[in-house]
Parts: structure tokens; sequence; C-alpha cells
């Protein structure tokens, strides 16, 4: 049952990616409001087939931060990505390792839409 309910979070998630606007917001790495949090909510919850947040949280843990959790799923867009670490890159010059070190710290964004330090 957990695995059956995984997949249709994530496959609901998936195929709202580009068009829900707080969807968008997070993969684009934009500030979302609470506005955006609660309509996230209601959208994860109630088109998921979850009852109740609890029934959520037996199946996924509690997830404080729920636009990271999203995130986690949908990922970030490579350009969003890559504009996160602009002031860092700008008038730097990094070796050939460390523009291989930074380009897999992109991608792995991309996929996963976070990174612990």
């Amino acid at each position: 049952v957990l695995i059956e309910h995984q997949k249709r979070v994530r496959a609901f998630l998936e195929s709202h990616k580009k068009h829900h606007p707080t969807i968008v917001k997070l993969r684009q790495n934009q500030p979302i409001n609470q506005g955006d949090l609660a309509e996230l909510d209601k959208l994860l919850f109630e088109a998921s087939g979850f009852e109740s947040r609890e029934e959520f949280e037996k199946h996924f843990g509690a997830q404080p931060d729920l636009g990271a959790f999203v995130r986690s799923i949908v990922g970030m867009e490579r350009e969003a990505a890559k504009a996160a670490f602009g002031p860092f890159l700008s008038g730097a010059s990094f070796t050939g390792a460390q523009m291989d070190l930074l380009n897999g710290v992109i991608d792995y964004l991309t996929q996963n839409g976070a990174i612990k330090p």
C-alpha cells in the first residue's frame, strides 16, 4: 500500500510540474508564500487521495517543509540551479575538476531539488 501511495503522489506531482503555478515556482527556485503553500497542501492531499495530513504522514513521515518535499520529487530546473550559483561563479576561475564538481552539484539539484551541505 505504501508503494502505491508513493507512486500516486509522484505521478500526480510529475503531471503538474510544468503548469501548476506553485510547483513551477518551486522548480524555478522562486519564493512561495503562505497562499501558495495552502493551495499546494490542498492540491496534494485532496487530489492524491489522502483524506488527511495524518494519513499522508503515516506514509511519508512528517514533512515540515512541504515545498522542499515537493521539490525533492519534481526537482529544480537546470537554469534555476545554475542561477543559484551565479554570484559564486562570477569573476572566479576554476580548474576543470572544480567545474566538474559544480556541474555535478547542479545535476543533483536538477534531479533532487535540494542538497544538504
